[in-house]
């Protein structure tokens, strides 16, 4: 005899943005297990990337954070006890990956010709500077604007960013600068600044 599974609803959180009207991708769940035995519970945020910013919702405060942890939050429309915090985009959606802190404090963009951390105000906090990611490119791009156009890099590759399950901690990946020696490399860095970096053996 096969055992059935009945599905049933748990719970609804209402998107920040709207996919159409907002350019964005679909929203998605992201949870960070406890840190330490017998730590505090493990977080959940409610992640949504839009060509233009970077929405993050904190769906319930007792598993995310209290108010004071969330850097000038603001309620979403629909959802009275979900504070939101809006990071700029540095470049559209389709040219990178992103990562946030567990605390809402930090997003890092990961991007074509950079890796960028960005605080809910929209300053840069750091930003490393790599060889690009469209493969045929040599050039080392100091900004989005450069290639926002060209149609070779209209579907480029890109690198990774995550943080730590203590929190404290992240990596990112990113390739060879054209004419190094480097390699790829994985670079490791904490919230406020960039601390080391490891060469990927081939």
């Amino acid at each position: 005899m096969v055992d059935v599974a009945t599905a049933r609803l748990v719970t609804t959180f209402a998107a920040p943005l709207d996919r159409e009207r907002d350019a964005a991708d679909a929203p998605y769940l992201v949870r960070w297990p406890v840190p330490r035995p017998g730590g505090a519970s493990g977080r959940r945020l409610l992640v949504q990337r839009g060509d233009t910013e970077l929405v993050v919702v904190a769906p319930d405060r007792t598993g995310v954070s209290d108010a004071a942890d969330v850097p000038e939050a603001a309620d979403v429309p629909g959802s009275a006890h979900a504070p939101a915090v809006r990071f700029p985009a540095p470049w559209p959606r389709n040219f990178g990956t992103f990562a946030v802190a567990p605390d809402a404090g930090l997003a890092v963009f990961a991007g074509v010709h950079a890796v960028r951390a960005v605080d809910p105000a929209g300053a840069v906090r750091w930003e490393i500077a790599h060889g690009c990611w469209e493969g045929s490119c040599r050039t080392l791009h100091t900004g989005f604007e450069e290639y926002a156009t060209d149609t070779r890099h209209r579907y480029p590759d890109s690198g990774s960013a995550v943080f730590s399950r203590r929190w404290t901690n992240g990596w990112s990946s990113t390739p060879p600068t054209a004419g190094s020696s480097a390699g790829w490399t994985r670079r490791r860095w904490r919230p406020a600044r960039t601390t080391s970096r490891t060469r990927i053996p081939p």
